[in-house]
Order: structure tokens, then C-alpha cells, then sequence
């Protein structure tokens, strides 16, 4: 009878354990797995892996727009464009379609560099007119996005996560089917 006690108390040693074992395991995949998910950064650049700047503009039939990371519901595109840029002209089209793939999902702003327009807003107009911008056309008339982003030429396209953190930049023209795979994984 000593010899079944002793191996009942080891088989219970064993198996506690065992089960201790198997839990710290858990815990630690599950802190491992959690590690990223509240890592939103706090600082705000027009880099990718940063918070993106917010402005606030008036829209083409005048009224206010403003863009707020923190306050995002779902993701966005920022558009920065200018109506004379061939490049931009060159993208237009893509960007209504994708626009139109994603708007439930993804917000589409199409900031205009107003301050580098020497045609006037009626070009603006046209522009947006010729190639059917269906998505919240800005104003930037004071050049403030072109210093908050560091826009030294256009077109421009900044993908920003629902945490108001940037994904990524296209640097000039983008190409419609990487975009399209970006607002995938993205949304």
C-alpha cells in the first residue's frame, strides 16, 4: 500500500506540473501575441509607422472638413493633387475607381494644393468634374499640408490605418494595382 501512495503522490507531482507547465506557456503566447496591438505611436510625422498630421480645410462647396487621426472610424487615403499635374491627371481615374471598390470601408480625401494653383478654382472644379471625384475634394489655400507633410511635389498618396498611423506614402504617381492591394490588406 506504501508503494501505490507513492506513485499516486508522483503521478500528482508529474501531472501538476505538467499542467503548471502548459499554463506559463499560455500566458506567454498570449502576452507575445497581445505585445503589438495597443502600440499606437504618439508622435505625429508625415512618416510611415507615425501618427499622420491632422488639418482641417474647406471643402469645394465651402464648407469645413477636418481630418483627425484619432478620431478615424476606418482608414484613409489622402489624395494630395494639383489640377495642372499631369501625374495627377494620369492617376485621376484610378482613384475614382478605387474609390468607388472601397469607400465603404475606407475613407478617400482629395486634398488639392490650392496654393500651388495658378489656373484658380475653376480649374479645381473642372478637374474634379472631368475625372467624377465622388470623394470629399479640400482646399489646401495656405499651403499647410505641403509643410505638415513635407509635399515638395504632387501627386502625393498617404495610406493611414484606422489608429490614425500611416502605412504608407506613394511618392508621386502611384500604381493603381499596388494601391489596390495596399486598400485590401488595409481594410
Amino acid at each position: 500500500m506504501m508503494k501505490t501512495e507513492c506513485q499516486n503522490g508522483e503521478f500528482t507531482m508529474r501531472r501538476n506540473t505538467v499542467i503548471i507547465i502548459v499554463a506559463v506557456l499560455l500566458i506567454a503566447i498570449a502576452i507575445v501575441s497581445n505585445a503589438g496591438k495597443n502600440n499606437i505611436p504618439t508622435e505625429v510625422a508625415a512618416k510611415v509607422g507615425y501618427l499622420a498630421p491632422n488639418f482641417t480645410f474647406n471643402t469645394l462647396q465651402g464648407k469645413t472638413y477636418t481630418f483627425d487621426h484619432a478620431a478615424l472610424e476606418k482608414p484613409a487615403v489622402i489624395n494630395f493633387w494639383a489640377s495642372w499635374c499631369g501625374p495627377c491627371q494620369s492617376e485621376a481615374p484610378a482613384l475614382a475607381e478605387l474609390h468607388q471598390k472601397y469607400k465603404d470601408r475606407i475613407d478617400f480625401l482629395a486634398v488639392n494644393l490650392t496654393s500651388w494653383e495658378f489656373q484658380g478654382k475653376e480649374a479645381v472644379d473642372d478637374f474634379v468634374q472631368e475625372f467624377n471625384l465622388q470623394m470629399p475634394i479640400l482646399l489646401d489655400e495656405k499651403g499647410e499640408s505641403v509643410k505638415s507633410y513635407h509635399i515638395i511635389g504632387a501627386p502625393i498618396t498617404v495610406l493611414v490605418d484606422s489608429n490614425g498611423v500611416i502605412t504608407y506614402i506613394f511618392p508621386g504617381e502611384f500604381n493603381p494595382a499596388e494601391l489596390d492591394r495596399r486598400l485590401a490588406r488595409l481594410s
